[in-house]
């Protein structure tokens, strides 16, 4: 039976078709079904490398893929005017993948532009009333990183701030002609996956609330080799701020390496014995830290190695 489908739905379509093939050269793509679509249209394994008769896959990361003329944008009003979405705030937050943008052309081309600045804007402001999202073309020219701005929205809920993140040109852009050649491949997947990393640490470090953010400070499209990265560490003044989230971060990997020095018999162990003081005053400190305080503390007493116990008389 013939029927009409919504011109939008058709270009729709063919935009994630285009992806799907582009992408593909590089990772083994898996569309998510429309139903299921709250924002991750893609979820992709890097290709690692190929072995005599098989391929192995390795780096996980996520695509939202748009058309050149789409706004990318968190929160803000809906179409009332009145109704916050800052369920979106909510989702970008609990992110558990990298989110590269992907933005599609009649070509087609393919323009991948990672969203790390974003994550500096969440952690200068705990609510941010509205995320907006810029993008530039291509380009061969070195770019600079431009540092997000905002602008006050009378009456806006959160902050009451419309953040505007500068993502600047694709740090890849992908054309059937270029991954026609091997060697062109091979170099886009390795600028790929340097950026999937650097974006994964970002994930980890946010949803561990350590405040330090890596992110590429100069780059040029299909650049590959000359990357420039910048690190920044944000902090809270107020008495307390964030102290609980970084305790409950630092406790296992303080005991752990700590294990590791007591057991090695390195007397470095026992300048970690502050630290754990301070855990255990907290509450951080669980039953193996404990322990760990207590076979440090004994056996530097004893003018010993920390694993050179000696018994009690």
């Amino acid at each position: 039976m013939t029927g009409i489908q919504a011109e939008f739905a058709i270009a729709g379509a063919q935009n994630e078709a285009d992806v799907q093939s582009l992408i593909g050269r590089l990772s083994a793509p898996v569309k998510v079904p429309r139903e299921h679509d709250f924002g991750i249209d893609f979820f992709c394994q890097l290709y690692g490398d190929t072995q005599r008769k098989s391929v192995s896959v390795t780096d996980v990361f996520s695509l939202q893929a748009k058309g050149m003329t789409e706004d990318l944008g968190f929160g803000g009003f809906r179409k009332d005017g009145k109704t916050w979405r800052d369920y979106e705030l909510a989702w970008l937050r609990t992110l558990a993948t990298p989110l590269i943008l992907a933005r599609i052309d009649a070509e087609p081309r393919l323009d991948l532009y990672t969203l790390a600045p974003v994550w500096r804007v969440l952690w200068q402001t705990a609510a941010p009333f509205e995320i907006v999202c810029t993008t530039e073309p291509p380009t061969a020219a070195t770019y600079q990183r431009f540092d997000p701005k905002h602008a006050v929205r009378d009456g806006a809920p959160g902050d009451g701030r419309t953040w505007t993140v500068p993502l600047g040109p694709p740090f890849l852009s992908l054309t059937h002609a270029a991954l026609s050649k091997p060697a062109w491949c091979e170099q886009a997947r390795n600028l790929l996956a340097m950026h999937v990393r650097i974006e994964r640490r970002n994930l980890l470090m946010f949803q561990l609330r350590v405040a330090i953010h890596d992110c590429v400070e100069k780059w040029s499209t299909n650049g590959f080799g000359d990357v420039v990265l910048s690190k920044a560490m944000f902090w809270s003044v107020a008495p307390g701020g964030n102290l609980p989230e970084l305790a409950a971060a630092l406790a296992p990997v303080a005991v752990n390496l700590g294990a590791h020095l007591q057991w090695q018999n390195d007397h470095a162990a026992y300048l970690l014995i502050g630290v754990l003081e301070w855990l255990d005053q907290r509450g951080d400190l669980d039953a193996m830290g404990k322990g760990l305080l207590d076979g440090l503390t004994t056996t530097k007493a004893q003018g010993l190695g920390p694993s050179e116990r000696r018994s009690s008389p």
